[in-house]
């Protein structure tokens, strides 16, 4: 029993630092992204959405994403459910990013 826990323990870990890598690596590429385009073509964009609470879900899932960060990184990756549940998080928050950015990119 204690080996699975031990195997679950270990792939954890290494799923939630793989997540936090893979998320800063695309937020710093989005800054560099923002960074290097004319700011005449990004004031150009125009985004409607229909529902007023179409940006509720984004801003909690990243609150919770910071929070679940915080908690994983004062424990120091201990606490499996924690590494899991911030893996989760950070997958769906990626996968949003990733098709955010697909709806924008074309309209530049």
């Amino acid at each position: 029993m204690t080996n699975q826990s031990s195997k679950n323990h270990t792939t954890s870990k290494i799923v939630a630092k793989s997540i936090l890598r893979l998320f800063f690596v695309l937020f710093v590429m989005l800054i560099a992204f923002y960074v290097t385009q004319d700011s005449e073509k990004l004031s150009q964009i125009n985004l409607y959405f229909t529902n007023k609470w179409f940006l509720a879900f984004p801003i909690l899932l990243f609150i919770i994403f910071v929070g679940l960060l915080i908690l994983v990184l004062k424990n120091k990756y201990e606490r499996v459910e924690f590494n899991w549940l911030m893996a989760l998080n950070g997958g769906f928050l990626i996968a949003y990013v990733l098709m955010l950015c697909a709806r924008i990119y074309p309209l530049l």
